[in-house]
Order: structure tokens, then sequence, then C-alpha cells
């Protein structure tokens, strides 16, 4: 019979990542990264520095390794990670509250009341792809060409082809595309039994 073994009782994590068959970045809320070593049963803190000092992330949201480098957030920032050197890089915007990959050069992020962003990890650069001013975007997910956004009490689609400037844009092409309904589904059975939907 397997035994259960707790890590980090004492914090809230964040984010998962799968370095190879063994190891996991384990993210917290507060209290930075560790690595998680399962052969072993080891966790063991993450030393990461930034222009020379100590630097603990907080709030990150999502990890995406790429070759020696790792890609994720800290707080206002998209951050970087050299996993040779843990030596960090940090590009100031606004708090993400979710990130998603869509491809090598791009980080799709959310925010509260502000706009859904886009990094390019090649440039380095964020732009805004349209305003969520109303909104708190809790959660997006990359599906083909189109980003399904979720946030405190609505659910839209982006589709990466349209420069679309509205959230709302999009109640007709969702209430229409099965696929992304199907893709949604509980998302979508916790929307239709709410009241007061104003976007699908």
């Amino acid at each position: 019979k397997k035994q259960i073994k707790n890590y980090l009782k004492e914090n809230s994590i964040r984010a998962i990542s799968q370095i190879d068959v063994t190891n996991y970045i384990i993210a917290t809320e507060e209290s930075g990264w560790f690595k998680l070593n399962t052969s072993e049963n080891t966790i063991k803190p993450i030393a990461l520095k930034n222009k020379g000092k100590s630097f603990i992330p907080v709030s990150t949201r999502n990890i995406f390794k790429e070759d020696n480098i790792i890609w994720s957030n800290s707080e206002a920032s998209i951050l970087r990670v050299d996993t040779k050197t843990l030596n960090t890089k940090t590009y100031n915007h606004k708090p993400a509250n979710c990130l998603a990959r869509p491809n090598d050069s791009t980080i799709v992020y959310g925010t509260t009341n502000y706009m859904l962003m886009q990094f390019n990890t090649k440039t380095k650069t964020h732009k805004p792809l349209f305003k969520t001013d109303s909104l708190d975007i809790i959660d997006i997910e990359i599906l083909k060409n189109n980003c399904l956004i979720k946030s405190d009490n609505s659910c839209g689609k982006y589709d990466f082809d349209y420069k679309l400037d509205s959230f709302n844009n999009h109640k007709e092409s969702l209430e229409s595309d099965k696929e992304i309904k199907e893709v949604a589904q509980p998302i979508w059975d916790n929307l239709v039994k709410s009241s007061n939907i104003k976007d699908y």
C-alpha cells in the first residue's frame, strides 16, 4: 500500500512543472520556487538571483521550459530564468493572473480590469491584444489558433487571426462554435446556470 507524502504544507502552491523524469519545479505564492526530486524524496529551495542579489518569485502562475531557459512570471513581471546560472531577468508591465504559451515566441497573459496581454520572448516586448477592463481574467487555455478566456463570471474566445478590440465581440462566435463549447464544457455548464451572465 503506497503512502502519500506531503511537501510544502505551509505554502500556497501556484504552479508545478516537470523538469525531467524525477525532478519538478514547485512555485509557491510567496516563498519562491523549490525543486522536488521524486526518486530521492527531497525538496530544496531554488536560489534564483537577479542583478547579483537573491530573488524570490511571487505569485507565479505558470512555468514554460525552453532548453536552458525557463519563462514564467513574478508579480507584475514576465520572468526569464537561465537554468544553468539561475540568473533571472524581469520584464515589468502588469500583474499576470494566468499565462499560456501558444508558440515558442509568445506568452499570453490575463490581468485584472486591464487587457489581455501578449509578451514576445524574442523581442522582449509586451503588447495589448484587447481590453478586458471590466473583467478579472483567471484562466487561459490555448486551442489551435484560439484563446479561451475565463473570468470570474464569463467565458470567451479570442481568435488570433482577428484583432477584435472588445471581449463582447466573441459572444456570437462562441455560441455557434461547438468545438469551443465541448472543450470548455465544465465552464460552460457553470455559466448557463448563472442568472447574471453578460458575456459567453
